[in-house]
């Protein structure tokens, strides 16, 4: 009965495959024939059964004709078993069996679409045969799109079988470094950290690669390794440069496109990475200027100090100029961080040291070079006194006050007066710095100087109305450099010179007033008060005054016009001299 059942077995295998019982012998080690029969007639073979009628086949030597026989009844999940089998113990066969039997199992993959068994199928008969041995249907370059899934699927393997193929085929090393050019050239522009750490692998084991005929893929897979953020990989940019220094000649044209990189991507890091690259190589020299122009863009717009210093110091060291599409950033940077500086109580508390130092210099060199010949006369030309004070200090206000009759109407109508009556604002803004930079230490040292000293100077050599007229272009022009701080508020250059031609004229007029009273009244608290009080009212608002409808906008305007009328009237009788003691300027007059 068994014997029965044994040759229908063996029948329906003759009738579905084709193989003889001689075949299956020789397939099957010996005394596993039943088992043999088994597995020929299943369709699902397991794997350690299909392992074993493979290890049988190797160990019988089958004809490369049974070979084909047997893998022709094979799935694609089978034949890979086949092959993980033969990658194990394939050397046990002859050359010539293997590679029949590889290229028949690779060219019938690629009739049905298995490109991972072609892949494996040409993998064995690179390591187990050789390069010479892969026909010409599964060469790399005959198949980029098959090789390319292959290193996207298993990129590990690639770089196994070049690193296999160069230790054990020492003589084929001109075709396994074309292989591997043309790997890299494809496998870099993969952009994943893991593939480039294999590669470098691959690399280490054969630099040969890298010298001679391998500029260009060498620098193809430079490029991502410097972009890498993985420390050992960059070292491996500079290991490609430095084995091979036929790549320093073609470095300038990847450069160039890592520089406008560098510019779009806005990274500090890369930015330093750039700049040193292109320090060490002197033909990269001329890519110096716009990395520094870039980066010291990049620092002005995050406002970063300390390292807009540094740049501007490495381009003033390498003789570059800025770019006139940085200059304006430029700018536009230091009139922010000086109106930034300028409100910082720190610099606020430096400038007023700085100031005390300039009066007391001023007022040295004032007291050594004029025409006093004794303090006193030097407290006379200066306006230093203490005599006549209390007329000294109101009447020139009040005089000044006309001028600003209609604004201070408008404060009083908007009852911004009762503010200024308060004990508690003047409580509070003695104590504040602010308030004392703007009413109190900025009239005092500009008077002194430009005002007391100045005049002082000029007395002797200048006629009074010369001197009235003169010496308020000097005042007039120390106002000029805010049209730096206007440029940097993103007003437009031609609108913030003429705002500065604007604050030169009306500061100049200011300054030719206020020398006007020190001269006439002979006091420097007479210009001192007259200029804290201009501080404080600011610039008149023509404007709310007038465009004021009602009762209220012609309060305005006469008040406006009477203020300048009554200013006219009693310009001359409240700065008498007489009611101020004398003044030595005006009696030379």
């Amino acid at each position: 009965m068994n014997l029965l059942i044994c040759r229908r077995i063996v029948a329906r295998i003759r009738s579905c495959v084709g193989l003889s019982s001689t075949f299956i012998r020789n397939a099957v080690p010996s005394g596993s024939y039943r088992r043999c029969q088994t597995l020929s007639s299943s369709p699902y073979y397991s794997r350690t059964d299909l392992k074993g009628a493979v290890l049988g086949m190797i160990e019988k030597d089958v004809k490369s004709k049974d070979w084909r026989l047997f893998v022709s009844t094979l799935s694609g999940d089978q034949l890979l078993i086949v092959l993980e089998t033969l990658d194990e113990f394939g050397a046990e066969l002859s050359g010539k069996t293997l590679v029949t039997v590889l290229t028949y199992l690779a060219k019938c993959s690629a009739s049905s679409g298995d490109l991972r068994t072609i892949q494996e199928c040409r993998r064995l008969l690179f390591i187990l045969c050789g390069p010479a041995s892969v026909p010409s249907v599964l060469n790399f370059q005959q198949y980029d799109a098959e090789f390319l899934w292959f290193v996207e699927k298993d990129f590990s393997s690639s770089v196994d079988i070049l690193t296999k193929l160069y230790c054990r085929y020492p003589n084929e090393k001109r075709k396994i470094s074309s292989m591997a050019a043309h790997f890299m050239w494809d496998a870099v522009t993969i952009p994943v950290e893991e593939k480039l750490v294999r590669l470098k692998n691959l690399v280490d084991n054969v630099r040969i690669f890298f010298k001679g005929c391998y500029n260009i893929p060498a620098l193809n897979l430079w490029r991502p390794c410097f972009l890498s953020s993985n420390f050992s990989l960059r070292r491996m940019a500079e290991v490609i440069i430095e084995e091979n220094p036929r790549c320093i000649e073609i470095l300038p044209g990847k450069v160039v496109n890592l520089v406008k990189d560098a510019v779009d991507r806005d990274d500090v890091d890369f930015y330093h990475r750039m700049i040193e690259l292109v320090l060490k190589y002197p033909n990269l020299h001329d890519y110096l200027a716009p990395l520094l122009n870039g980066l010291l863009v990049h620092h002005c717009v995050r406002g970063d100090v300390r390292n807009v210093e540094e740049v501007v110091n490495s381009i003033l060291t390498f003789g570059i100029r800025i770019s006139p599409e940085s200059l304006p950033l430029f700018l536009n940077f230091l009139c922010s961080h000086r109106r930034n500086r300028r409100d910082d109580p720190r610099t606020v508390k430096r400038r007023f040291a700085s100031v005390c130092v300039s009066c007391i210099v001023s007022c040295i060199y004032t007291y050594t070079f004029s025409d006093a010949d004794s303090f006193e006369e030097f407290k006379d030309l200066t306006g230093l006194r203490t005599d006549h004070l209390m007329s000294a200090s109101f009447l020139p206000v009040l005089l000044t006050s006309l001028l600003f009759l209609g604004p201070l109407v408008v404060l009083w109508q908007e009852q911004m007066i009762k503010k200024l009556c308060d004990l508690s604002y003047w409580r509070g803004s003695i104590f504040d710095i602010f308030w004392l930079r703007n009413y109190v230490v900025a009239p005092f040292s500009e008077e002194l100087v430009y005002r007391s000293c100045l005049i002082a100077m000029l007395s002797k050599s200048t006629r009074c109305l010369r001197l009235v007229m003169v010496s308020p272009l000097f005042f007039g022009v120390a106002h000029v450099h805010h049209v730096i701080d206007s440029v940097g508020k993103g007003i437009p250059v031609k609108t913030a010179l003429l705002m500065a031609v604007f604050q030169f004229g009306y500061t100049t007029l200011f300054g030719a007033y206020s020398s006007f009273l020190l001269m006439r009244t002979g006091h420097f608290v007479s210009p001192l008060i007259a200029h804290a009080f201009c501080n404080a009212m600011g610039f008149p608002d023509f404007t709310a005054i007038w465009y004021s409808d009602g009762i209220e906008g012609r309060i305005r305007r006469m008040a406006l016009f009477g203020g300048f009328l009554a200013w006219l009237a009693l310009l001359y009788p409240l700065t008498d001299p007489r009611l101020y003691g004398g003044s030595v300027h005006w009696t030379q007059c």
